[in-house]
């Protein structure tokens, strides 16, 4: 028979939870300080504002700020952070294509104001 525990303790500086499985430890939770972390929740919004310079948008995710949408964060996982490398037979090929990835990898081909995401 399984035994599942949570542990809880809350006091004035932090907040612990362990969840125990027939009495070993399998996750830990620590959250310290009283203010809120957004940043790694997931939300859904609204595209309020892109912002081509910083390759970036912000979105309206119901509270009182905005949230920041990084395009490292839209590309599918695979493509972020990647260099695309391209062996075209002569010079123009090469300069089209670089010119098509660079598009592809433009905040604005990607998101548009009033979009959910």
């Amino acid at each position: 028979m399984e035994n599942k525990d949570i542990l809880i303790s809350v006091d004035e500086y932090e907040k612990r939870v362990a969840i125990l499985d027939n009495g070993q430890m399998k996750e830990f939770f620590l959250e310290r300080g009283q203010s809120d972390h957004l940043a790694g929740n997931i939300y859904k919004g609204k595209v309020a504002q892109v912002v081509k310079g910083m390759e970036a948008a912000f979105v309206d995710i119901g509270l009182g700020k905005n949230g920041f949408l990084y395009i490292e964060e839209v590309l599918p996982e695979g493509i972020a952070g990647e260099e695309i490398s391209v062996e075209p037979e002569d010079r123009q090929e090469e300069k089209k294509t670089r010119q098509d990835n660079n598009q592809k990898r433009n905040i604005e081909n990607m998101l548009s104001k009033g979009q959910e995401v």
